[in-house]
């Protein structure tokens, strides 16, 4: 049924879709986090402010036990994400990034039909049943580009890190995330450390970059590559007191990678970057769901 997953609203805040299983809500005990079920993180303490009322969760759940809903690709019946639309967003992409120690950023699709479908309901219309699919998505991008890099560690861009990886999710505009009512890259950052960590890769997520209060639109959203360089340009800062927490040694090297919903033309995660660089930790690569990719911005296909 078309428009099963239309989004819900309240006094300006997006509902929370339900990870269902045909209706029934995934996170049965207050103590755990909403968006990685997982007692470990900080997310419950951040994510206070954008926490769904009881009984408009119940609404939630009587709406998906009513219209079940459909994938968020292509609106197949009862599923979250098809094995079609799975598929689609695993056509890796890669774009030279000098900035960064293995020298490129990657993707996992290009941000077109189904990919683009999918990735808008779930940032734009409160899809969370996404997140784990989504956040495998990256995880394992992020696991099969450290595994190519280390096969050949005389490599200049071989990795080598001395202690955890810092997961940075990239951070919204203060607008953004009133309108979405959440963080939507957290559950991604958590689900990736949580995922490298089972690998026996140390890492931690790291909400350590905070978006300039004056940035409101969004990179997609503007016009033109200068005016998306323009908006980029210093349009981050470092909060130097959750990095000083993130270890005890003053002297070990931080290094990270950064976590990213679609990039455009890089331009917003180059000022991350360099953000992240003045504050001296070290960007291993940036990794996103999607990039657009076009005729000669060096965007190609990675295996």
């Amino acid at each position: 049924m078309a428009g099963r997953r239309n989004e819900i609203s309240h006094n300006k805040m997006q509902a929370k879709s339900v990870a269902c299983n045909r209706g029934v809500a995934c996170h049965a005990s207050a103590s755990l986090c909403k968006y990685c079920n997982s007692t470990s993180c900080n997310n419950n303490a951040d994510e206070k402010r954008y926490s769904s009322i009881g009984w408009l969760n119940l609404i939630i759940i009587l709406y998906n036990m009513i219209l079940p809903r459909g994938c968020a690709g292509c609106d197949t019946p009862d599923l979250v994400l098809c094995e079609n639309c799975v598929d689609a967003f695993q056509h890796n992409k890669r774009a030279q990034f000098n900035s960064m120690t293995f020298g490129y950023r990657y993707s996992c699709g290009d941000y077109s039909g189904v990919v683009r479908h999918a990735i808008l309901q779930w940032k734009d219309h409160a899809d969370t049943a996404c997140d784990k699919i989504f956040g495998l998505l990256i995880a394992n991008l992020v696991l099969k580009v450290f595994r190519n890099n280390i096969k050949d560690n005389s490599s200049k861009n071989s990795f080598n890190s001395n202690g955890p990886i810092l997961v940075v999710p990239m951070p919204s505009s203060s607008s953004s995330t009133r309108r979405r009512g959440r963080r939507h890259i957290i559950p991604i950052a958590n689900i990736v450390a949580e995922k490298l960590c089972n690998e026996g890769i140390e890492a931690k997520v790291a909400n350590i970059v905070r978006m300039d209060s004056s940035i409101s639109s969004k990179s997609v959203q503007t016009s033109g590559s200068r005016g998306r360089s323009k908006r980029a340009s210093h349009a981050f800062c470092i909060n130097y007191r959750k990095l000083k927490k993130q270890s005890n040694n003053r002297n070990l090297k931080h290094e990270a990678i950064i976590i990213d919903d679609i990039v455009t033309t890089g331009s917003t995660m180059s000022s991350c970057v360099y953000a992240l660089q003045k504050a001296k930790v070290s960007v291993i690569s940036g990794f996103s769901l999607a990039c657009v990719s076009g005729s000669g911005d060096g965007t190609e296909d990675y295996k």
